[in-house]
């Protein structure tokens, strides 16, 4: 439009004549009458409770069944990507759908493709087939999948399927299914190559116990029948041959055994040879040999782990050789007896016990001694066990022992003299986070094949005093990582570590963090150790606030590596060495000791030997390489090493040298005297007021805050310490739930140093827990976006049976419960429950709010013209008003619009509007497109002189925004005649990229506005903001300001910053399994890894996650022999508008076949 950019223009235009006039107004009239006609057309209604599926008519009922009557039935397609609508016409309504029937009148003929027809209705307990015809199926495919609350098919044996090519995951998670008629399967047409044959058919059908299967069925493309697991069956002729439910393989089927039949589900469960019973919390393990653990995922009685408190093995139980985590995960096991057990085969106790929360005393004691080679991780996360007997068991043949007791918080001592260790190479984590061990004893230990003992006292906290193999013990192995790194990592309490002479670890490269934490050592004499092979020292002694004098002299670090480039500049691995070692005046180096880099080289904040080597003088001739750290408040260069009082000029006249926090003072004769030692904690006999055990409140606890107690036996009496004086106090671990271990962390300061940990257990106390009177329904809740507030609530609130009152006992809250969202997505709708009264603690359960379908009867779709005149481009019509009752909904945040046959004359034209945010699917809308006018901008008017060449000047009677249109007023500076036009609002903003990937580069996308028309803005008609540094991974803002005469508004436009791609991406397969290895990233908090089977007409990805810490992850659980897509992206958690996002990498893609 011209006259937007200039003040005045003139305008001639030759006079209508009146039948021109006459003809113009009689088809406006005729268009607006057209208009009315479809605008009644403009809305899609939605499907009601009935409806039409092909030719079959179909009515849902208040009471949630549906019926199907007699027709032919249409294709069934999978149109929906969160997997809840399927393409049949009653799909929407799946929530609501409890029981179906079809062909009560007559039969249904199902159409060929009927894949995912009846998945997912997670409410559906009934489906009668009356009279079907399944004759022209093809595709089955998941067709009963995941109806978790289905209990019952009726007329299943009407099913023909000679034609059907797919069938995988028929059946699959139908838990509640207790029955099965295929006697009219035939699965001779099923196409292997095309999908997965029949994989998956059973699967988890847990409730399953009777199946009748006709001549003509076999299984295709599946090396099992997935029936529930450590089942045993047998065919109703013949109930004495039980067969395991794993022999019932399409080879055996076709051999030895006759699959036609009916078979019946056996009593109880099997472990391999043992019959299992549970009655009375005992599990009972019946006579016979147990089954290799070998690619089992889960153990025969997992599912049964709340109801296990005891296990009992009856006289003849055998175990094989691989017994790893078999009783993992029992979380309610106290006790368990091993007397009657041959465990002379075990070889593997892996995980054994892992996760039993609940076991305080072990023994391993067996009327045949196991002779395992791997006990990795046997006890890990046993958090109560308090004792551990190995019994007549040898462990002269294990190769690894690493994780052995990881996690056991309340193991106060074990008896290390029952451990041969003469094989064993990986001790790594072995009593890592065992919090009240108090002394390791391991004297009577040696070996010389030890290749790792990193981690393997980890956050000892309790752990005074640690006596090394007295005949030595080596550790390490060249070009192996981790050997001795964190050995003694935040072991807070130590006091003392004997025979540390006989340590050989002159294949060790890693010395990381070694003594990280150790606040009670006070010296240190490492001067046996052989560190040719060391590549990273980084922080080895960060944190010895007690240490005073440190024996270095036989440390080379001259194979010291490149660690990492920070801040532009590479470091070595020796950063942070001394970091935190307030009070170490002494140290003592060898000729080989050089500081490679000095980014954090500290000692209390002082820059040690910024650069290059130490320097060459001494001390003095007697005490070769002394170096004592000092900071001048006079003269000299602060940080350095003193060397040589009495002759440096930098020193002379200094009369008091600071040693961190302690004064040195040099004497008359050139001595240095040191002040009194501060008093350590770890020298100390000390008592607190904090209690043994503490009642569960459901709220994160810490013990005596603000009023603690701590004394402290001095010279035979007892003083009372002050908090805040001689000491702070510190709650680490956030415990509140009950069975929990807390710590209490008691720091001595002012004149006491070093730390002392007490522990508390958090018992039931005489309030209950609110948790486990919820009970929450099995399934995932369903609703629908209304605009309103969804508030479902708990299946029941009991405790023993009686039903607890709301605002007496318990109340409840919700959150996020009025968007749509999923219940796994970050903003899920939840539902809490608080304890109140009698009960304490609180729990919640997720739940989904799905879009409303845009076809639903309250949405209405209406253009208020509904007319348009002809211009030769594609007309977009700016007054398409949305609503959903009396809600005008939102384009852009409830919907988006996109315009179809725009541009040409006619009656076809038409706006998709595609549902967003809380609403999904699509509607259409039409208008009309008309001839155009002479010139719409000047119509007939009341002017007196219509011969008039006018020269008309502008006025901005309203400025355009990014919500509004603006309006231009035209007048005749000659005869007055006014006409209008607007200003199109802003609609548009485009960023050249919204989204880069971090390379250490500020970012500075471009941008382009737009109008509604599509043209594009005027530089100089606004104005960019630019965040001052875009550069590390994170969400940026932009302002854009309008301006000029036209314009006016502000608009915020973000774009990211994400993280690089994961690089060295490798998939190693296994059976049922597959491991992912890849490089690890920087500037991230995890990683997402989605997996889902290649081939399909359609993929499912299912997702899992890992930390950043870790570089490889395992998938277990899988389909063996299919070929599977993993993808992994890393991301970063970043704050915008006070709400925590993720930020994702760019995926990398791997296929890979399961073994």
């Amino acid at each position: 439009m011209e006259g937007l950019y200039k003040r005045k223009r003139k305008v001639t235009e030759r006079s209508w004549g009146a039948g021109a006039l006459w003809m113009y107004v009689l088809l406006t009239i005729c268009a607006m009458m057209y208009v009315n006609y479809r605008s009644n057309m403009c809305t899609v209604q939605a499907a009601s409770a009935n409806g039409t599926w092909g030719t079959c008519t179909w009515t849902l009922s208040e009471e949630g069944v549906l019926t199907v009557n007699s027709g032919t039935g249409e294709d069934v397609e999978y149109v929906d990507s969160q997997e809840r609508r399927y393409g049949t016409p009653w799909s929407a309504y799946s929530d609501n759908i409890k029981e179906m029937i079809f062909g009560m009148d007559g039969t249904v003929v199902f159409p060929p493709k009927c894949s995912d027809m009846f998945k997912a209705y997670t409410k559906c307990e009934k489906i009668t087939f009356h009279n079907v015809d399944t004759g022209a199926v093809t595709d089955m495919e998941n067709m009963f999948e995941d109806c978790e609350e289905l209990k019952t098919i009726l007329g299943l044996e009407q099913f023909h399927t000679d034609k059907v090519t797919i069938m995988d995951n028929f059946f699959s998670n139908c838990t509640k299914l207790s029955a099965i008629d295929l006697t009219s399967f035939d699965t001779s047409g099923v196409n292997v190559d095309a999908s997965y044959g029949m994989g998956d058919f059973f699967n988890n059908n847990t409730a399953l116990q009777k199946i009748c299967f006709g001549d003509h069925f076999t299984f295709k493309g599946s090396t099992a029948i997935e029936l529930p697991p450590y089942t045993k069956w047998y065919k109703e002729t013949d109930p004495a041959t039980l067969i395991s439910y794993d022999q019932l393989s399409e080879a055996e089927t076709n051999g030895t055994i006759t699959l036609s039949g009916t078979w019946l589900r056996a009593e109880g469960f099997y472990w391999g040879e043992c019959k299992c019973t549970i009655k009375d919390k005992t599990l009972t393990i019946g006579a016979g040999k147990g089954e290799n653990r070998y690619n089992k995922f889960y153990s025969p009685w997992e599912d049964y782990a709340e109801d296990i408190e005891y296990i009992v093995f009856e006289d003849g139980v055998v175990f094989p050789e691989d017994i790893h985590e078999l009783f993992m995960r029992l979380d309610h096991l106290k006790e368990i007896d091993f007397s009657n057990v041959d465990m002379s085969q075990v070889k593997n106790t892996g995980y054994l016990f892992g996760y039993c929360a609940s076991l305080k005393k072990v023994s391993m004691n067996a009327k045949l001694p196991a002779q395992p080679t791997n006990m990795s991780q046997t006890f890990a996360s046993c958090y109560t066990l308090e004792s551990v007997s190995l019994g007549n068991m040898d462990t002269s043949k294990v190769e690894s022992f690493s994780s052995l007791f990881y996690e056991c918080y309340n193991l106060q001592s074990f008896d290390f003299e029952k451990i041969d260790i003469t094989s064993a190479q990986f001790l790594g984590q072995m009593f890592q986070q065992c919090y009240q061990l108090r002394m390791a004893d391991m004297s009577s230990w040696k070996s010389d094949k030890v290749i790792d003992i990193s981690w393997m006292f980890s956050a000892c906290t309790s752990l005074t005093k640690v006596i090394l193999p007295e005949q030595g013990m080596h550790v390490g192995r060249v070009n192996y990582s981790y050997g001795a790194s964190s050995v003694f990592y935040n072991c807070s309490s130590l006091t003392s570590i004997e025979n540390l002479d006989q340590l050989d670890t002159s294949g060790v490269e890693d010395m990381y963090s070694m003594f990280y934490g150790c606040k009670n050592l006070v010296a240190l004499d490492l001067s046996s150790f052989d560190t040719t092979n060391v590549k990273m020292i980084y922080q080895m002694f960060y944190g010895c606030e007690s240490l005073t004098e440190l024996d270095l002299s036989s440390l080379d670090t001259t194979n010291i590596e490149m660690y990492e480039k920070i801040d532009g500049a590479w470091n070595y691995s020796m950063y942070g060495m001394f970091d935190g070692c307030d009070h170490l005046a002494k140290v003592t180096v060898g000729d080989k000791f050089v500081f490679k880099g000095g980014r954090s080289t500290k000692t209390s904040g002082i820059t040690v030997a910024a650069a290059g080597s130490l320097p060459s003088n001494q001390i003095n001739p007697e005490h070769v390489n002394e170096w004592y750290v000092y900071q001048s408040d006079v003269v000299g260069e602060a940080g350095k090493w003193v060397q040589n009082y009495g002759t440096d000029p930098k020193v002379a006249d200094i009369t008091d040298l600071k040693a961190a926090k302690r004064t040195f003072t040099k004497q008359e004769d050139g001595t240095i005297t040191a002040p009194k030692q501060r008093v350590n904690f770890g020298n100390l006999q000390l008592k607190s007021n904090i209690k043994a055990q503490y009642d569960y409140t459901g709220e994160i606890l810490r013990p005596e805050e603000g009023n603690t107690v701590l004394t402290a036996t001095i010279d035979e009496k007892e003083v009372t310490l002050q908090e805040g004086v001689d000491y702070t106090v510190n709650y680490p671990a956030k415990s509140y739930y009950i069975g929990a271990y807390g710590l209490v962390y008691f720091n001595g300061i002012g004149e006491y140093c070093g730390e002392y940990t007490v522990s508390y257990y958090v018992c039931k106390g005489s309030k209950n827990s609110i948790d486990s009177c919820v009970e929450w329904l099995g399934s995932i809740m369903q609703y629908t976006y209304t605009g309103y507030e969804i508030k479902p609530l708990p299946v029941s609130i009991k405790d023993n049976g009686k039903v607890l009152t709301e605002g007496k006992d318990y109340r409840i809250q919700y959150k996020n419960n009025v968007n749509a969202a999923a219940y796994y997505s970050q903003n899920a709708p939840r539902i809490y429950v608080y304890g109140i009264g009698d009960y304490v603690g609180s729990t919640y359960c997720s739940f989904t709010i799905n879009p409303k379908p845009i076809s639903s009867t309250s949405i209405t779709a209406v253009f208020k013209k509904g007319t348009y005149p002809y211009t030769g481009e594609e007309i977009i019509p700016d007054d398409l008003i949305v609503t959903d009752g009396d809600t005008i909904l939102r384009e852009n945040v409830d919907y988006s619009v996109h315009y179809y046959d725009n541009k040409e004359i006619g009656d076809n034209a038409r706006a998709g509007i595609w549902g967003e945010g809380n609403y999904s699917g699509i509607i259409y809308s039409y208008f009309t497109i008309t001839e155009r006018a002479s010139n719409p901008n000047i119509p007939s008017d009341d002017r007196t002189d219509t011969t008039c060449d006018h020269i008309y000047e502008q006025t901005i009677a309203a400025k355009a925004s990014f919500e509004k249109d603006g309006l231009i007023t035209y007048t005749c500076t000659r005869c007055n005649h006014t006409y209008s036009e607007d200003i199109s609002k802003v609609s548009s903003v485009r960023l050249s990229k919204s989204s880069y990937t971090y390379n250490g580069k500020s970012q500075k996308p471009s941008v382009v506005l737009s109008d509604r028309n599509g043209n594009t803005l005027n530089s100089v008609s606004y104005s960019i903001q630019y965040p001052k540094v875009a550069k590390n991974i994170g969400r940026y803002t932009l302002i854009i300001t309008l301006s000029a005469d036209q314009y006016e508004g502000r608009q915020k436009v973000t774009f990211d910053i994400v993280p690089q791609k994961i690089q060295k991406v490798k998939l190693q397969s296994g059976k049922k399994q597959i491991k992912i290895k890849w490089k690890k990233a920087k500037n991230i908090n995890g990683y997402e890894i989605q997996y889902a089977l290649s081939g399909g007409k359609k993929t499912v990805w299912k997702k899992t996650s890992t930390s950043k810490r870790k570089n490889s992850t395992v998938i277990k659980k899988l389909t063996k022999k299919k070929k599977y897509t993993i993808r992994i992206r890393s991301y970063k958690v970043v704050k915008c508008n006070g709400k925590k996002i993720r930020l994702y990498s760019d995926w990398v893609q791997k296929t890979i076949k399961t073994k």
